[in-house]
């Protein structure tokens, strides 16, 4: 439904080096009720959405609820594969997109 993992095409995405190797080390996750994504070393090391188009009175916080269930399952799966986010004590977490922060 129009969420894909597209292959970088704009002049910054090519000359800032984003789009080295493509799609390589890249992915993209989409759970079965199409309600929660996570973009893989897209722009950023992660982008991840939850969202609703239910209408019900408490949806904001179902959609809360939902992302930071889905952060906690990725957190809990990097630490048991020993893996983490590019950190810098100076500059914090490292991504190409300070925009999308």
């Amino acid at each position: 439904d129009g969420v894909f993992l597209y292959k970088p095409q704009t002049m910054s995405w090519l000359s800032s080096g984003v789009a080295r190797d493509w799609p390589d080390g890249r992915a993209l996750y989409v759970n079965n009720d199409k309600n929660i994504f996570a973009w893989i070393n897209q722009k950023d090391h992660l982008r991840f959405v939850s969202w609703s188009t239910n209408n019900a009175k408490n949806n904001l916080r179902s959609v809360i609820t939902k992302f930071f269930q889905g952060i906690v399952l990725l957190a809990n799966a990097m630490k048991d594969e020993g893996v983490s986010f590019a950190h810098d004590d100076h500059f914090g977490y490292l991504t190409t997109c300070p925009a999308n922060i």
